[in-house]
């Protein structure tokens, strides 16, 4: 108990010490803040001196007036400079802002142009194959205008380049059917050409034809006779090349006629005869593709130099291959008067 008593004395005395710590620190300020000074305004001529006297307080209350207010013209001065700076950022965006603009209307401008000269040619390759251009006439019902306008009715409810826009997707859309259309019939074209012989039988588009389908003289004989392919002259050992996608149908030999020679069986009836060759590189019931190599020029059989005897037949007849080489190739002949001409 006498500890407590002590401490408890202790801790009132120490709060009273600094009480009064604190009525002396005010007291101090308050007595500094009344001082006063004294100012004299002596003129240089004869007139009255003037003095008055200013308290401490008046002079801290001037000051921090005077700073408030110089702070106030420095925040005012940045606010405005800062605004200034971003008007005119603002106009310098929309300047640019505008230019894009024009450049996009530029090329909307373009692209309306190109997508009239796409539907243009989308309707020529479509009537020109003898198809029913209804989708593409309800376009044209539609037509593009040349170029947009700069400006528009007030009356209208959308921006006359949204419009212009939905009608361009509108001309697309419709364009798709036609162009799948056309899209197959190119790929029928193309499978069409590898099924049936139209490929050219020497690599690279070698050789030059001396002797043609039909009647002609019998180059050992003498004698005219039915000719009933053409005959390619190539140094011995050319590649000789599948004139068509299919299988390899006959491999034979004839002394006295063909030689070497293969026969090729290919779709819608067709088939195709490699005649005189050096060598034979494929073998009975062999699928080929159209360029692929089946063997060498040569000259075995009844023959008087290197050549290729190249025949088509369709069921029993036998076909002129010129018809189907002009599809795909240009190749040299060889005329009467010995001159070579490009076909």
């Amino acid at each position: 108990m006498g500890r407590d008593a002590e401490q408890l004395n202790i801790s009132r005395t120490t709060s009273r010490r600094e009480k009064n710590t604190l009525q002396r620190f005010f007291s101090d300020v308050w007595a500094l803040g009344r001082s006063t000074f004294t100012v004299m305004v002596i003129p240089h001529s004869e007139q009255r001196i003037v003095n008055f006297k200013i308290s401490v307080f008046a002079v801290a209350f001037s000051f921090a007036v005077i700073s408030a207010v110089f702070a106030t013209s420095v925040y005012l001065a940045t606010a405005v400079i800062g605004s200034s700076s971003l008007v005119s950022s603002k106009a310098v965006a929309l300047v640019r802002s505008e230019a894009s603009l024009d450049s996009i209307l530029d090329e909307l401008n373009q692209v309306i142009h190109l997508t009239r000269g796409f539907e243009t040619a989308v309707s020529e390759t479509i009537s020109s194959m003898n198809h029913d251009s209804e989708g593409m006439s309800a376009v044209s019902s539609n037509a593009l205008p040349t170029s947009f306008g700069s400006g528009g009715s007030g009356n209208n409810a959308e921006p006359p380049e949204v419009a212009e826009l939905s009608r361009l997707a509108d001309v697309l859309r419709e364009s798709v059917p036609p162009l799948q259309g056309v899209q197959g019939l190119m790929s029928l074209r193309e499978s069409l050409l590898t099924d049936i012989p139209t490929g050219w039988p020497l690599v690279a588009g070698r050789g030059v034809v001396t002797m043609e389908w039909g009647p002609n003289i019998h180059p050992v004989f003498g004698n005219w006779y039915m000719h009933t392919g053409i005959d390619i002259w190539d140094a011995t050992g050319a590649p000789v090349l599948a004139g068509a996608d299919g299988v390899v149908s006959g491999i034979a030999w004839d002394p006295f006629g063909y030689g070497n020679y293969v026969w090729v069986r290919h779709k819608y009836g067709f088939r195709t005869r490699y005649s005189h060759l050096n060598s034979v590189e494929v073998r009975e019931g062999q699928v080929v593709t159209q360029g692929q190599r089946i063997g060498t020029v040569g000259a075995t059989g009844l023959a008087t130099g290197p050549h290729l005897d190249y025949e088509i037949w369709l069921g029993a007849d036998v076909l002129d291959p010129a018809h189907f080489l002009k599809l795909q190739n240009t190749f040299n002949r060889r005329l009467p008067n010995q001159r070579v001409v490009r076909q």
